[in-house]
């Protein structure tokens, strides 16, 4: 026997209080000699056995009220009771398996279809009472509905309305909710019912240690369910998937080309000699290419695009080849086509020559189709001022700034420039001969933050006979820098540059996602005077860095060690400038900016000038559903945040009188293998947890019915109680008859 409301079982003290009452409440007498008392002597001592007995049994009766009230109360279950089919009504738990590989076709359907049919029939068969939960499993496990639901037909009304298509299944999180679901469920009758393809990627990922919590899991609940497990894998082999997209990481204009590598993968062990894989954009097919992908082999293709108008763009791509799974075929990206980035140099060595202004190669990099009047479109404008030219209104326009061996500024343009940085403007400082060091490591670094590390010294020289630096050649993980990773444009390219002269910048400590080393990093900073949100991006082979970069607010700030020019050094003469200068500066204009490619279950994010608090926004989701949404304010600007991603497809926000924004949410393809588990290996699975196989819901049903399950007696308890009430009444009135 076990008890559902244990805590309750406190209450069987209650059957002291007849008992204390009884004591406080007994007759007090006192004893006074007469004459005739010895005549009475027999009377009175027959009488007092028989009203002794009379209370003690109304006593134990009034003790034994409170105490079977408690455990009534306690909900008792007599375990191993066997019922027959809709004897008792069951708390039903089923695991639904909707991953993208259960749309896999077989000779009998697809693998969704069945489990399905195996769903609506458990619930069906339901007796009265009964309460059913179905937990969807695919991507991240969820519940239908938010509670357990009595009424079997509002189930069976949403099986219709499944959304597959979800991402990979993981047991261990499926098993875990599952059992704390039915642990909280209303009746004895417990079952928890796992319905999937069981295929072998998810199964290997559920480790001993997962099944052990599981294992403990069920063993300590009150009332543990029956596990079934019930394999849909059907006959599905062959299937060929887009594996991966990559596109472009740099800021993409319009009228420039756009580069897409698709790799396509076929995971089944017959080649597939022509895979018709198509490229379409904004709904409009623009590539078509036919790929020959050998078994468990993968293939690739290159396509090339332009924009002809600025905003969101939906690419999509689709192979086909007569496989069993489609879901896989398609893969969604988006790409942020803008205008311009609009690039404001203030230059501190301005000279009416040409090419010995400080901006002048800078000029060149980040113009050049506009500067040798060619056909194509730079995605940079640029504004050249001078110091004091720096106002408000230069500031507004522009999305990144650079500072080009300027002196300083004043207190004034220092404040607003920092104000632009916080905001989410960019800001690129090189340095040389007219930077004022003392305002720099004053000002700039310490005080305004836009400065990444202080300058300690001047390193190199430009007399013949100093010695200068490189750069060092090496793998880069900053986004901006990873062109130079391969290529003509590699890394060695930008170790053939000289850097004759420097700043010295203290050493930053190196940044890490790990807690405990971040903290080490920041005791290193505190230490040294640096920030420790500064990193290196670019180091010498002197060990100094040459470039280096902070987060300051929503901006972001760069800075160089050298000049802009070629009076410390000969990198702006060298043809690895141009895609570096451009690469950092659309870098910088573009960071802060919320992704537009997601994967499943990654919040979308969407910024907005700070007057879009008041407006409202559909977000349209994939299934034709629609959610409204309202940015909320966030310093300057008002963001949305939506963490409702599991399901992949095509998300978009639209508001009036403004161009929609799409968002691409894909799944990882460790599903696309379509390889399950065997009969033999899913009953070794079973044995671990503790469950039975069976084949499908009919097979179920039968295995139920033979099942010994608990069964709550508290209504048999709650008779024998009224019974007890009514006994009790009875005796009082009938003791009190007697001694009147």
């Amino acid at each position: 026997m076990s008890f559902l409301n244990v805590a309750l079982l406190g209450g069987l003290a209650a059957f002291a209080i007849p008992l204390i009452i009884h004591l406080l409440n007994r007759s007090k007498f006192k004893t006074l000699d007469w004459g005739a008392m010895h005549l009475l002597d027999s009377v009175v001592a027959n009488n007092s056995r028989r009203v002794r007995l009379e209370q003690l049994l109304l006593l134990l009766i009034r003790c034994a009220i409170p105490a079977l009230l408690a455990f009534c109360l306690a909900r008792p279950v007599l375990t191993g009771w066997q019922s027959l089919p809709g004897d008792a009504p069951a708390s039903t738990v089923i695991l639904l398996d909707n991953s993208y590989s259960m749309d896999a076709i077989g000779a009998s359907g697809t693998r969704i279809a069945e489990a399905v049919d195996d769903t609506r029939l458990i619930v069906d068969s339901s007796g009265k009472g009964s309460d059913t939960s179905v937990i969807l499993t695919g991507g991240s496990p969820a519940p239908m509905f938010d509670t357990p639901v009595f009424d079997s037909k509002s189930i069976t009304d949403q099986l219709p309305f499944l959304d597959s298509g979800r991402g990979a299944t993981s047991l261990a999180d499926s098993l875990e909710l599952g059992a704390s679901v039915v642990s909280a469920m209303a009746n004895s009758r417990r079952n928890l019912i796992l319905i999937s393809d069981f295929q072998r990627s998810d199964v290997d990922a559920l480790t001993p240690a997962a099944i052990e919590r599981f294992r403990q899991q069920i063993d300590s609940q009150a009332v543990p369910p029956s596990i079934t497990l019930i394999q849909r894998s059907g006959d599905a082999e062959q299937n060929i998937a887009i594996e991966d997209v990559q596109l472009s990481t740099r800021a993409l204009g319009v009228g420039q080309q756009l580069k897409v590598r698709v790799r396509v993968k076929n995971y089944g062990v017959s080649d597939v000699p022509e895979a018709r894989l198509q490229f379409i954009v904004d709904d409009r097919l623009v590539g078509v290419t036919e790929l020959a992908v050998a078994g468990d082999a993968t293939a690739q293709a290159l396509f090339v695009h332009k924009f002809d108008a600025a905003g969101s763009h939906v690419l999509k791509f689709e192979v086909d080849a007569g496989d069993d799974l489609k879901t896989d075929n398609q893969y969604l990206a988006v790409v942020d086509v803008i205008d311009s980035i609009e690039v404001l140099m203030i230059d501190g060595d301005p000279s009416r020559k040409p090419m010995e202004s400080e901006t002048d190669f800078l000029a060149v990099a980040l113009t050049p189709f506009s500067l040798g009047q060619m056909p194509l479109a730079d995605l940079v404008e640029t504004r050249i001022v001078k110091t004091d030219e720096v106002d408000q209104q230069t500031l507004e326009w522009a999305r990144v700034v650079i500072m080009a061996n300027v002196a300083k500024l004043d207190d004034e343009r220092t404040a607003k420039l920092q104000d632009f940085v916080q905001r989410g403007g960019g800001l690129i400082v090189f340095t040389g001969n007219k930077v004022d060091v003392d305002w720099y490591n004053r000002v700039l670094h310490q005080q305004r933050g836009l400065f990444p590390l202080p300058i300690q010294g001047i390193g190199g020289g430009l007399d013949d006979g100093d010695r200068g630096a490189r750069i060092v050649a090496q793998h880069f993980d900053h986004p901006a820098l990873q062109i130079f990773n391969s290529g003509n444009s590699g890394s060695s390219e930008l170790a053939q540059a000289d850097i004759a002269q420097w700043y010295v910048l203290t050493k930053p400590a190196s940044t890490s996602d790990n807690r405990i080393q971040a903290v080490s990093n920041k005791a290193k900073a505190d230490a040294s005077g640096t920030d420790p949100q500064a990193s290196t991006l670019i180091r010498l082979d002197s060990g100094d860095p040459l470039w280096v970069e902070k987060p300051v607010g929503k901006g972001f700030v760069m800075a160089c060690a050298t000049t802009a020019d070629a009076d410390w050094n000969n990198l702006p003469l060298r043809p690895v400038f141009l895609p570096l200068v451009q690469q950092l500066v659309t870098s910088i204009a573009t960071r802060g900016v919320p992704a537009s490619n997601l994967t499943a279950g990654e919040t979308l994010v969407a910024l907005y000038d700070a007057a879009a608090a008041d407006t409202t926004q559909v977000l349209s989701l994939p299934g034709n559903k629609q959610r409204s949404l309202r940015p909320v304010a966030d310093q300057q600007r008002s963001v949305i945040r939506f963490a409702g991603t599991n399901q992949p497809g095509l998300y978009t926000l639209t508001q009036p009188d403004a161009p929609p924004r799409h968002f691409a949410v894909e799944i990882d393809r460790g599903e696309s293998k379509l390889e399950t588990i065997d009969a033999e290996q899913l009953q070794t699975l079973a044995d671990a947890l503790g469950a039975d196989v069976v084949t499908d819901g009919a097979a179920f049903l039968a295995l139920d019915s033979s099942r010994r399950h608990g069964r709550e007696i508290w209504r048999l308890v709650l008779f024998a109680l009224l019974g007890l009430l009514f006994v009790e009444l009875f005796f009082q009135q009938r003791f009190s008859r007697v001694r009147q």
